[in-house]
């Protein structure tokens, strides 16, 4: 059965997909966090190490902002069949994600008062490359 062009169930299995990939994320996240014996930030809180990794991250989110802004130009003047992958949003988005997070990795590494946070936030980042890998190759591990 079909609603608006979508599978009536379409929305219960996006909602699962979710879950299951939230869930997979925390769980990693706590194992790897009692295995270097890190303590646990804030949820959805951004902490940072120093003043500098502050100024970093905001640049970097800066510069993320106006290449979303600069690849919708440039991909507007050309056909939607001839747009450049690299120029889409989510391609942006994901890169300015994975180096923001290095950098977090890089400033835990030299000022963090817990030296094994660093291991934390890169082991996070690559499970979560490989979820998202995984998503696009399976296709959505066979839910969509």
């Amino acid at each position: 059965m079909y609603t608006y062009g979508l599978e009536a169930d379409f929305w219960w299995r996006l909602l699962l997909l979710i879950a299951i990939f939230s869930l997979l994320l925390f769980a990693f996240g706590t194992v790897a966090r009692k295995w270097w014996k890190v303590r646990r930030g804030k949820i959805l809180t951004n902490t940072y190490v120093n003043e500098r990794h502050k100024e970093i991250d905001w640049f970097l989110r800066s510069l993320s902002i106006f290449s979303i802004l600069a690849g919708f130009a440039i991909n507007s003047t050309r056909p939607p069949l001839e747009w450049y992958w690299f120029l889409q949003p989510w391609f942006i988005g994901l890169f300015f994600l994975f180096i923001g997070e290095i950098v977090r990795a890089f400033m835990q590494y030299k000022y963090a008062e817990n030296h094994n946070a660093y291991k934390v936030t890169i082991s996070n980042t690559v499970f979560a490359i490989i979820l998202y890998v995984t998503l696009a190759t399976t296709n959505f591990w066979g839910l969509m």
